[in-house]
């Protein structure tokens, strides 16, 4: 009632606040408040000052990333095959490169090429680097149309720059139907 209309008064006239006369006039108590709430601290700029203030820069939150998207015992067995490989093309050269010794096992689950390539993939995503010609992304949400003519995603680019017409190939989630290129 006019007991509350006062108290909004109050809170406006201290808060030096400018609220639009149709959010004050509206019967509904919830329009009003909301009105008020926007006046004093609207949501799109609030929420860019906590994501400025809170998320770390991309490349620093990089390297705390990327231990969380590679699977580590992969990540070992590539970095260790990379580097027998560097040892191998440089004779005389640590064929270890500071890691394990390349077991048979690691050979036949990695191919050289396999592993370079994930070595390279780990390295644009740790380096976050806009124009790597690596580009690794992470859909987290797909909407498609009711006509299933369009898609809309929404994605995190950790390496590299999404280009309207690129081709990219598409991993399913685990337990989906299998990914191919677009």
């Amino acid at each position: 009632g006019d007991e509350g209309m006062d108290q909004l008064s109050k809170v406006i006239g201290a808060l030096k606040l400018t609220v639009p006369p149709t959010d004050l006039k509206s019967t509904d108590p919830v329009a009003r408040a909301r009105g008020v709430l926007s006046a004093w601290m609207p949501l799109a700029p609030a929420l860019l000052r906590a994501v400025r203030d809170h998320v770390p820069a991309a490349p620093l939150g990089q390297l705390a990333r990327t231990s969380r998207l590679w699977d580590e015992a992969l990540l070992r067995q590539s970095t260790a095959v990379a580097a027998a490989a560097v040892g191998a093309s440089h004779p005389g050269g640590d064929s270890t490169h500071g890691e394990a010794a390349i077991s048979a096992g690691v050979a036949e689950t990695l191919s050289r090429a396999e592993a370079e390539a994930l070595v390279a993939a780990r390295d644009a995503v740790q380096a976050c680097d806009p124009s790597s010609e690596l580009v690794v992304a992470h859909v987290s949400k797909m909407f498609v149309n009711c006509r299933g003519e369009s898609a809309v995603g929404f994605a995190r680019v950790y390496s590299g720059t999404l280009r309207r017409g690129a081709e990219l190939w598409l991993s399913p989630a685990p337990g989906s139907a299998r990914g191919g290129a677009t």
